[in-house]
């Protein structure tokens, strides 16, 4: 299935596919309908309950006044560029995820990314996220679990901010709990010398 350059609006809920399976959403503008109280989902893809998906990409979209811009279910999912602009959430992910130079401005308020576990089947296992070029507007990362936070890597666009007021949280190039800030100072629970 491939949707390309449409613009959806005037919904409560945007495109949901219960089943994705090779999904192209391409150059579209979705939502954009409640400006002063965003609501609904832009894509969707799995119900998570017993459907998720494999093989879906998003790229170079724009989402603007819903509650959530993409919630996916999907593994081997894939966001490129997506434009995220008054959502409270802008990608919900319960699969694997790699997101490339997401852009977010200030009002999307609860989180730029959401990494929740993975309901499909009936059970709650980890999933993490890849996060590529990401960081200029602030830094909102949102874990359901220590899990997905473990899984999880951020490479950001830059290194250029500093590690933030949250100690136990700071800011930079994360891989799960460890992050190397813009001074290359590496916070880390504890450090192991690697045997000869």
């Amino acid at each position: 299935m491939r949707i390309e350059r449409a613009t959806i609006g005037g919904f409560q809920n945007g495109i949901f596919v219960s089943n994705a399976l090779c999904v192209s959403v391409r150059q579209c503008r979705i939502g954009h309908t409640y400006p002063n109280d965003p609501k609904g989902i832009g894509l969707k893809f799995g119900n998570g309950q017993d459907m998720g998906g494999n093989g879906v990409t998003i790229e170079d979209c724009y989402f603007s006044s819903l509650d959530k811009g993409v919630v996916t279910y999907a593994q081997a999912c894939l966001i490129s560029r997506p434009i995220i602009e008054l959502c409270h959430t802008g990608i919900e992910t319960h699969g694997t995820t790699s997101i490339v130079a997401p852009w977010y401005d200030s009002t999307t308020d609860v989180a730029h990314v959401s990494v929740q576990p993975n309901t499909v089947g009936g059970g709650s296992s980890g999933t993490g996220a890849l996060l590529l070029g990401y960081g200029s507007s602030g830094w909102n990362v949102k874990y359901g679990s220590k899990s997905e936070r473990n899984r999880s890597l951020i490479v950001p666009e830059r290194l250029d901010f500093s590690p933030g007021e949250d100690a136990a949280r700071p800011r930079g190039v994360t891989l799960g709990q460890v992050v190397i800030d813009r001074n290359g100072v590496i916070h880390a629970r504890d450090f192991k010398k690697l045997p000869d």
